[in-house]
């Protein structure tokens, strides 16, 4: 039997593990040339049921690991 572990660093403030059910409606507005290249803005607008959840590395002391939970509703935490 062979047993495979992967090791990735993590920097203090990134997310670890992301659970996100999420479904949004993209659009796009008219800006004009000068504000943008092609004269679109383009929209990502999260729905009502969207829900993300996410463990995020905030240190270490010692052996001990500190990790933050947060959760989304929309775009709100």
């Amino acid at each position: 039997m062979r047993l495979s572990i992967f090791y990735e660093t993590v920097n203090i403030g990134a997310s670890m593990v992301m659970n996100k059910m999420a479904t949004y409606r993209e659009g796009r507005v008219w800006v004009g040339l000068i504000n943008s290249s092609d004269g679109w803005k383009h929209i990502k607008e999260y729905t009502d049921d969207s829900f993300m959840e996410e463990l995020i590395y905030t240190g270490r002391s010692g052996n001990t690991i500190h990790i933050s939970y947060r959760e989304f509703k929309k775009d709100f935490a």
